[in-house]
């Protein structure tokens, strides 16, 4: 019979702590705040053929934090595939020649210190006065010169995209500053990461 009475009370003390649970994990979600990186270069290496002293990884990817470190490294990839005569050799005639996404950054999370691979996309948190209203989204994409990438009605939210890095970096501190905005959050991929 006790056991009864006290199964509500700690039902209720679980759903209690569940709910303060989800709060620290949007508290540390929202304190999760970015740095792009942007003389960064990213690569596409499935042979795991990039290696380097100043190389890093997040699962297939290889990155640098300057774009020169990772051009030398593809340099020097290019170079073991020619012998001395000038000919290309047959051992490396199937390793495809490093090729550098122009579309992807480095990010470094200032919380962490980890770093991440981002495509520049931003997840953006609509104001309640401009939910459902496609034409909102639209707008503020418009005014920031972004694109509009995906609509995200489930949760209020517009995956947005810049034309370039650079434009990115300029329009990012104006669209968290916008009425319309509640949150912006980068994509931003991480994972362990590794230097070689």
């Amino acid at each position: 019979m006790a056991y009864q009475l006290h199964l509500p009370i700690l039902r209720q003390c679980a759903a209690v702590f569940f709910v303060i649970a989800l709060s620290c994990i949007a508290q540390f979600a929202v304190a999760q705040k970015l740095t792009l990186l942007p003389d960064s270069a990213v690569a596409f290496d499935p042979a795991n053929k990039i290696v380097g002293a100043k190389i890093g990884r997040v699962g297939s990817q290889k990155f640098a934090l300057k774009k020169s470190d990772l051009l030398a490294v593809a340099a020097d990839e290019a170079a073991k595939r020619v012998n001395t005569d000038g000919v290309q050799t047959n051992a490396n005639v199937d390793s495809p020649i490093i090729s550098i996404n122009p579309n992807k950054r480095v990010v470094r999370s200032n919380l962490t210190d980890q770093l991440g691979i981002t495509n520049g996309q931003l997840i953006v948190k609509l104001n309640v006065a401009s939910v459902g209203q496609v034409s909102a989204a639209e707008q503020l994409a418009a005014d920031y010169g972004l694109n509009v990438v995906e609509h995200l009605s489930l949760t209020a939210s517009v995956v947005l995209a810049a034309p370039s890095f650079e434009h990115l970096a300029e329009a990012l501190p104006q669209l968290q500053q916008d009425a319309r905005v509640v949150q912006v959050e980068l994509d931003a991929v991480f994972s362990v990461i590794r230097l070689y």
